[in-house]
């Protein structure tokens, strides 16, 4: 929505304690939850490709058909690789680890061999920019209770989390690592229990 300049209202919520108001537009109390005239809207990248249809200036996929499903594609990898990999490291117990860190150095190699730099697909911001880029934001928490930093085989997203960082919408939103350091602490204690914890360790 900053990147598009729309005006809207953010109402974050307490996740360990959701307000009844809210389960009676999430039933299942999903974050985050757009809600958009006669719309009500759940899941990140529905939300994401909703308001680039909706609003598709500036357009954030690719111009031709077959860069819009190469777009598509990494969005996809994105959430069936990277996702479940990052959120079972850090809820794994001691003797898991091992496996779950192995798991997240693939997923990682396969991104950076992706990335084409600047930006993930090359010269502009798309959907798949700002998808990868809140767990990069995020990484000093993983990197806090798992001792996790980026190999150096992915120097590409390295270059790209520095590129995004020079966004101005991204600024807007940045969170420090104190922030996601003590959000996590029931991720990283194994007694986390809400939707993602849920749906992550099923992954």
């Amino acid at each position: 929505m900053l990147e598009k300049s729309l005006d809207y209202v953010l109402q974050e919520i307490d996740l360990a304690n959701k307000p009844d108001w809210y389960y009676r537009i999430s039933p299942a109390g999903k974050v985050p939850c757009l809600v958009h005239d006669d719309a009500t809207l759940l899941e990140s990248t529905v939300i994401n490709e909703y308001l680039n249809e909706t609003f598709p200036s500036p357009d954030l996929l690719p111009g031709g058909a077959a860069q819009r499903a190469q777009a598509r594609y990494w969005i996809m990898r994105t959430e069936q690789s990277l996702v479940p990999a990052f959120y079972q490291l850090l809820m794994a117990g001691p003797g898991a680890r091992g496996a779950k860190r192995v798991r997240l150095q693939a997923a990682l190699a396969e991104l950076a061999a992706g990335c084409q730099g600047p930006y993930f697909l090359g010269e502009r911001p798309t959907l798949m920019d700002f998808t990868l880029y809140p767990f990069f934001e995020r990484w000093a928490m993983l990197d806090f209770y798992r001792q996790v930093t980026l190999p150096p085989t992915a120097q590409s997203l390295r270059d790209w989390h520095s590129t995004m960082l020079s966004r101005a919408s991204v600024q807007a939103l940045l969170q420090p690592a104190a922030f996601y350091i003590q959000y996590y602490v029931r991720y990283a204690d194994g007694s986390a229990d809400g939707v993602t914890a849920r749906e992550m360790r099923e992954a």
